[in-house]
């Protein structure tokens, strides 16, 4: 299986996904060990002499109508591989070649003459027909030659186990595996060992017989073979699946799961080449489209060798044929699309309504994905109305580490997209309002106001880490891992209690809910106190931690330059930063790092991992220490923090409720990750990986989760109602507005309307003033008066001057 490295930040998680989903087509597409396959002699049921087919990849999916000969191709396939029948023709390759001797029945079929060109022996060849009366009973049919190098099997997990037990293998050992796998069932045999059952992996109750679907049968095949080749240290991963419609009569979701089986497990971790046949369009859709071929049936007119030679004439009517021969052939579909069509033959189909949901990252959708899948199996979620949770594909280069600005840039401009996506659709201003019945947006809370569109919806919680990385899944987390035997003694201790169970699943199916609340309650308290005493621990010694950084700077430099080997003084330094370590914590991730740079001659890679994780604790202690609502000085001291132990009730499925401390829920979901890394190694830092977990285990989701999703799915003419109840609301609003506007200018114009009549009625009182004083003037301006004529004057001009003004 290839090897990626693995991201380090959400941002680089879709581009490892799409090179992983384009080795898987790689792998897929690559010449298989069966490479042609020819029909000679007398041909083979509805295949003719002429039949061949030629470049069969690691992955083939034939599609085409009822009654092709799709069947009739795996079995040719089938019986050219019995190598007890075969001979070589060629060097360097095998071509084997059926005699009509010894036949396989089934249904009264027989088979005939079928050359088969291989590129390399294939020692195993296991065959798997969903229209076989029973999965289980398909052991019957199987062969070995004499020097047991070739096998096949007809898709018997029964006959499998069987086969594993006789080679000494406990029951327990497979059943470990399988859970492993993520196969949520468990295997056993019956009291006479004729038989292997499966049966209900459950704490609680007795095991009891279950009947598995054909899809669960096909992934408890693959597992079960991955099993006995990790087991068989001289098995051959070279083999040939023939699948014969594994997609019937199973729901589109299963036949998702099956094609993943396929492509992932046996094809690309195992190396099995795959040969299926199918009449599902959602298989078509699923598989890389240079591994869809179509088989179909052509009419062609040919003359025999009498039709040659006899001229045409009246009386030979024999020289014209009258009959055609049929010829049937497998040719590589042009595209997707041509083979999807084959299969409707021109069908329209109506697409059920759906809604459009776009998130921050692709591990938002990631996680959103499997929330949905989660409660529409189990009935909490309209399947009518299904949620297609798309990510911008907006990818971004870490910025600087120590640069909290950067980081902060990205978070707001990711949801800084979604919002102008959705506000785009949501205009008002566009004719077109079809997008906002079914565009909607789903954004991380990041502590601010909440979105004003309502065709948005904001989390609860910080971000989707606080979410995924929950202190019950963490605790499973490492459960799974073996890593968490303290925790488990602390919770049975407190529980009073001998144990617990050790994976989620069975945990959940604890009927009490009293009992079941009062555990994850135990689980959700000791882990929050680990946290605490952890992160209290780095805010005390973050000047310590960043000393410590500047000086593995300086030595990362040395080391450099020294090609990588350490010196006297550089394991001072070393000693010294594990020193501040253990007054933190005695174990984690950091002092993981120090004993992996001193058992390495050459250790420049480690130690520019620690400087850059060690800087990332001290950012996001120095990010905390910011939040007033998170964090508080400690009575006495300027310098001492400590976080604040509030709680806040989390409803969950189930009528279960737990008080969570509100430092998890509020904190930043890349710091959070941090800190419980830095407690516990195992614990991975990729998402992706934590969702895988979560994937193959039954887990609870808080209600304020299911109701964001529900809120999705309203109906149209819900949400035109609203949209129209919403436009009216303005309307009013707006009217009001007006109204108001109308009667504040009325009085306006009133008061204004007074003020001019006021001072209408003031020019007249001057003007008549202005005319007393002027005929005043005159008549002083006589000798009679000269005396009282100054004294006038003055008061009237005094009085001019005050009138003026």
């Amino acid at each position: 299986m290839a090897s990626f490295q693995r991201p380090h930040n959400r941002n680089e998680t879709e581009m490892y996904q799409e090179r992983y989903d384009n080795e898987i087509d790689k792998k897929c597409t690559m010449a298989g060990y069966l490479s042609e396959m020819k029909v000679t002699g007398n041909g083979f049921k509805n295949l003719n002499q002429s039949f061949c087919w030629s470049n069969i990849p690691m992955l083939a999916v034939i599609t085409g109508k009822n009654g092709c000969g799709k069947t009739a191709v795996l079995e040719a396939i089938m019986r050219g591989l019995r190598e007890e029948e075969a001979r070589r023709l060629t060097e360097g390759s095998k071509e084997l070649k059926i005699e009509h001797k010894k036949s396989i029945k089934h249904n009264g079929r027989t088979d005939k003459d079928i050359a088969i060109k291989c590129s390399d022996e294939i020692p195993k060849c296991h065959y798997y027909s969903s229209n076989f009366r029973k999965n289980e009973d398909l052991g019957q049919f199987r062969y070995f030659n004499k020097d047991n190098s070739f096998d096949i099997n007809f898709g018997s997990w029964n006959s499998l186990v069987r086969n594993l037990l006789r080679k000494g293998i406990k029951i327990d050992h497979i059943n470990d595996h399988l859970k492993k796998s993520g196969f949520k069932h468990d295997v056993s045999k019956d009291k006479k060992d004729r038989k292997a059952q499966c049966v209900k992996r459950d704490f609680y109750y007795d095991k009891s017989d279950v009947q598995i679907s054909p899809g669960e049968s096909l992934e408890l095949l693959s597992a079960l073979w991955l099993f006995e080749i990790e087991t068989d240290t001289k098995s051959n991963k070279r083999a040939v699946y023939l699948l014969d419609e594994p997609d019937a009569h199973l729901h589109t979701s299963s036949v998702k799961r099956v094609i993943e089986i396929i492509k992932t497990r046996l094809v690309l971790q195992l190396g099995m080449q795959v040969i299926m046949t199918t009449h599902s369009s959602t298989t078509v859709s699923l598989v890389p489209k240079d591994c869809i071929y179509i088989m179909r049936e052509d009419t062609s007119r040919t003359l025999t060798s009498m039709h040659l030679y006899e001229p045409l004439s009246k009386h030979n009517t024999c020289a014209v044929p009258k009959t055609d021969t049929r010829k049937v052939k497998i040719e590589q579909a042009e595209s997707r699309r041509q083979a999807l069509q084959y299969l409707d033959s021109g069908c329209v189909y109506v697409n059920s309504p759906f809604r459009m949901v776009f998130v921050e990252a692709y591990d938002d959708k990631l996680f959103y994905q499997m929330i949905q899948l989660k409660l529409t199996n189990e009935s909490m979620l309209e399947a009518t109305y299904p949620l297609l949770f798309m990510s911008p594909g907006v990818k971004r280069k870490r910025q600087d580490s120590s640069d909290d600005s950067s980081s902060k840039m990205i978070e707001n401009s990711c949801r800084a997209l979604v919002e102008n996506i959705v506000e785009t659709c949501m205009n008002i201003e566009n004719e077109d309002l079809s997008l906002r019945e079914f565009v909607f947006g789903l954004i991380d809370n990041d502590n601010k106001e909440e979105p004003k569109l309502y065709n948005i919806r904001c989390l609860n919680r910080y971000s989707m880490e606080n979410y995924l990385y929950d202190p019950v899944y963490i605790y499973y987390y490492l459960r799974k891992c073996g890593k968490a035997e303290e925790i488990k003694t602390q919770i049975n201790v407190n529980l009073q209690e001998k144990q617990h169970p050790d994976c989620l699943s069975d945990l959940l199916m604890e009927k009490n809910v009293t009992n079941l609340t009062k555990v994850l309650q135990q689980i959700v308290n000791i882990m929050s106190k680990n946290l605490f005493d952890i992160v209290e621990k780095f805010i005390k010694l973050k000047d310590d931690f960043q000393e410590a950084i500047n000086s593995l700077k300086t030595l990362h430099k040395d080391v450099v330059s020294k090609s990588g080997i350490l010196n006297k003084e550089s394991i001072i330094t070393i000693d010294n930063f594990e020193t501040v370590c253990k007054f933190v914590y005695n174990e984690g991730k950091l002092i993981d790092y120090v004993k992996k740079i001193r058992q390495r001659t050459n250790c420049k890679g480690l130690l520019k991992e620690l400087i850059d994780y060690t800087t990332e604790i001290v950012e996001a202690t120095n990010r905390l220490i910011k939040k007033k609502n998170l964090i508080k000085k400690q009575k006495g001291s300027e310098e001492a923090y400590e976080l604040i132990k509030c709680t806040e009730d989390v409803r969950f499925e189930n009528n279960i409720t737990l008080s969570y401390p509100k430092v998890i829920l509020k904190m930043r979901g890349h710091d959070l990750v941090t800190f419980y890394t830095a407690i516990f190694p195992s614990l991975p830092s990729q998402n992706s990986k934590m969702i895988n977990f979560l994937k193959r285990s039954r887990f609870l989701i808080p209600l304020d989760l299911i109701d964001i999703f529900k809120s999705f799915q309203r109906p149209d003419i819900e949400l035109q109602r609203q949209n129209v109840k919403g436009q009216e609301k303005d309307k009013i609003e707006q009217r009001k507005g007006s109204q108001s506007q109308q009667r504040q200018f009325k009085e306006l114009q009133d008061k204004n309307d007074s003020l001019r009549k006021s001072n209408e009625s003031l020019e007249k009182k001057m003007e008549i003033l202005t005319q007393c004083l002027n005929k005043i003037e005159q008549e002083m301006e006589s000798e009679e008066c000269i005396d009282l004529r100054e004294n006038l004057l003055r008061h009237i001009s005094e009085a001019r001057e005050k009138v003026e003004k």
